[in-house]
């Protein structure tokens, strides 16, 4: 099987970019063929362990088809990065135009059997738009949600395509009511499956005893 993977934000700095780089070195073992488009910053291609350049395509921020910085799906990101909310006119056109021209472009060279993308928005939306017979797959990461709620100007081009995904797969059942009711879709076609983690890292193997616990926080501290 080959999967498509698509993520509008940097794979390497984002919580939905560390899951889908689980997900398909998970897709690797199991050997499916995998190749992802994420939306990076000009001159700032990442490193992904076990993707080579030829598993990935990019869509370029900050250059001269997309002279802004990549489009946060939180308003808070650990780099810079514009707003949805001014994702607007001649910036939303360039936005679809930039990633348009990629996805028909490595569609045409992968032929992907399933299409799996990050956040139930707008490059989903263009996603569904683009390809209506490819079997879509979405994962809904809580912050699509949310702008959902703040970009009123996007909400019908995202409501409209979202509304014809394949299936969804939500983070909770109360998770998988919101978007049920949001985005006018069936109940059965959305999984809950949780958040995963890295049983690599996670695990109950022994440890040496520990005297006082020690916490480290990973993560970011915003009111949202």
């Amino acid at each position: 099987m080959k999967i498509f993977h698509v993520l509008g934000q940097r794979p390497e700095k984002t919580g939905s970019g560390i899951y889908l780089h689980a997900i398909m070195r998970r897709a690797q073992e199991h050997g499916f063929s995998n190749h992802m488009l994420a939306g990076i910053p000009a001159g700032h291609v990442p490193e992904l362990e076990g993707l080579s350049a030829q598993d990935c395509s990019y869509v370029l921020f900050e250059s001269d088809e997309l002279p802004f910085p990549v489009a946060g799906m939180s308003d808070v990101m650990p780099y810079k990065s514009s707003l949805f909310r001014d994702l607007k006119d001649e910036r939303l056109s360039a936005y679809k135009r930039a990633f348009g021209r990629v996805l028909q472009d490595t569609v045409a060279r992968f032929q992907p059997d399933v299409i799996h993308s990050n956040h139930l928005f707008v490059l989903t939306a263009l996603v569904r738009e683009l390809f209506p017979d490819v079997p879509l797959v979405t994962t809904c990461h809580g912050t699509d949600l949310r702008q959902y709620h703040h970009c009123r100007h996007l909400r019908p081009y995202v409501k409209t395509y979202c509304g014809r995904i394949d299936r969804v797969i939500a983070l909770s059942h109360d998770q998988k009511d919101a978007i049920s009711q949001i985005y006018a879709l069936p109940p059965e076609r959305i999984v809950v499956t949780g958040g995963g983690y890295d049983e690599t890292l996670f695990n109950r193997s022994p440890k040496l005893p520990a005297g006082t616990v020690e916490i480290l926080y990973a993560g970011k501290l915003n009111r949202s």
